[in-house]
This record gives structure tokens, sequence and C-alpha cells, in this order.
């Protein structure tokens, strides 16, 4: 169930004894008095051939530069995803996003070495927070989302009621001295769609486990360039536990956004330190 919730805002749960029966179809045809019934759809997943259909779309409609083969970019494009597959989930939009940018941004993924892939996820981000600002930036957000993202993580509280994120915000607020309260917060996660409201319990959730993560990941960070005295304890915590929860994915955002190559270094060494016991597999 707790997989659902990502996925859909609203499940409708059923129970059922073994000795009734009864056509749920019919029920709900009844209710709502529809004279020729109801039907299901199933999005279908998106396997490699919709993939590469979407991108040629995409290309024709994004791209800008008339010496650039539209050919050679989609097989570009698409190797690019396909090598990404197990990290990021491809769906539809997400594929709109990434070629997008890449497009738009083709000089400069050539010429530099950057990951697009975390350049795609940023900037879907701020262009979703953006509309809702009025004397708030996008920095003082991403930083209010992150230490709740923090705080959701080690203390195991998601969903988040009201009052801990007004407690949560007010603590960022006054460490980092700026302007922002904890309604004007929620008004504009909620409508750039990164936290919602359950209706149910009236507490707020990261709209999918990628954006907890990610937020998480770069608090994380944050705290470990500040010199904070929990964040190499913080980091030891995500490495032991990285096959529970969220751990490993806040690990690959953590890697996918730093600069610090302490943070890497430190992750490398508790990588070895915790394989050092291993037999060495010898392939003879």
């Amino acid at each position: 169930m707790s997989g659902l919730k990502d996925q859909f805002e609203h499940i409708v749960i059923i129970g059922q004894k073994d000795d009734t029966t009864f056509d749920v179809r019919e029920q709900i045809c009844s209710m709502l008095e529809l004279e020729h019934g109801i039907c299901q759809l199933n999005i279908s997943k998106f396997y490699a051939n919709k993939r590469r259909e979407l991108i040629e779309k995409l290309v024709i409609l994004f791209n800008d530069n008339p010496r650039m083969n539209t050919e050679s970019l989609v097989a570009r494009i698409d190797k690019a995803l396909s090598i990404q597959n197990l990290s990021f989930k491809l769906d539809p939009d997400f594929i709109v996003k990434f070629t997008s940018y890449y497009c738009s941004h083709i000089n400069e993924l050539q010429t530099e070495n950057v990951n697009v892939f975390s350049k795609v996820f940023e900037a879907s981000i701020e262009l979703s927070i953006m509309p809702h600002l009025r004397r708030e930036t996008v920095g003082q957000i991403k930083t209010a989302l992150s230490e709740i993202a923090y705080y959701i993580h080690f203390q195991k509280c998601h969903p988040i009621s009201e009052e801990q994120i007004d407690m949560v915000v007010q603590a960022y607020a006054q460490k980092y001295e700026e302007e922002i309260t904890s309604a004007r917060f929620l008004e504009i996660a909620v409508s750039a769609n990164l936290l919602k409201k359950s209706r149910e319990d009236l507490k707020y959730r990261f709209k999918n486990k990628d954006y907890l993560a990610y937020f998480a990941a770069i608090a994380v960070s944050r705290h470990f360039n500040e010199g904070d005295e929990n964040a190499e304890s913080d980091l030891t915590y995500i490495i032991n536990y990285s096959c529970f929860s969220i751990n490993s994915t806040i690990l690959k955002y953590i890697a996918y956004t730093t600069e610090n190559m302490r943070i890497i270094g430190l992750l490398l060494d508790q990588a070895i330190d915790f394989v050092k016991d291993w037999t060495p597999y010898d392939i003879d």
C-alpha cells in the first residue's frame, strides 16, 4: 500500500467475504446511473520502441540547430536514456523534459562534463516552483524542502504534520536568516506539486520517493559542506542501511549532485571498509 500511495492520489479498498459476491462494476453503474456501463483503460509500459518514437517527435519539435543530424541526435538521446533505465523512471513526462533540455543545451552538454540527468531533474523542480513565487526565491524553497526531507528521513515521520513543518521551517529561517513563513512555504510547495496534503490524516507527503530522496540528499551534502557535526554520521547511517527504505536513492542523488570530493572519498572509504572481510572471488 505504501508503494501504491506514490503512484495514485486516491485508493479505494473494498473488503469482500468468502460467502458474499457482488459486482463492483454493476454497483458503480447503478450509482452513477450510467446507460452504457463503464470501461477500463490501461496505460501500457513504455518500452524501447515507444520511447524512441517519442524522442523522434520531440527532437523535431525542440531541435533548432539545422546542422545537427536528426537521426544522430535521436540515437544519442535514446542511448543516454537507456543507460539510465535503472536509475530513473523513464516515463513520458521525464523523456519530454530530458529531450527538451538536451536539445536546448546541446552545445553546453557537448563541451562540458556535466551530468544531464541531475540537470534535468533540478531544472524540472525549479520550473515547477518559479510560477508560484512572490518575494521568495527558488533557493529558499529548495533549501526549506531539503530541511523538511532531512527531518522526515532521519525522524522517520512520513507523512509529516503541519506543526512539524512549521517547526522545521522556523528553524531553517532562523539558521539562515531568511524571511519565510511555513504557511507561505506550504502554499508554494503544494502549488508546485512537490508536496501533497492527504485528505485522510491532513498530513503532508512528498509527491514521490524520488523527490523525498533528492531533497534529503541535498540537505546531507549541505550539512557536510557546512561542517555540521552530525554530517559524517548521517552519511555512515545511509551507507549502513542502504538496502532499506530510500537510503540507496539518497546515495544516488548525493553522487549526482555533490561537487565536494571529500564526500565521495568518505563514501568510497566506507564502501571499501564494508567489504574488506569478504572472501575474494576467484574466477578459476
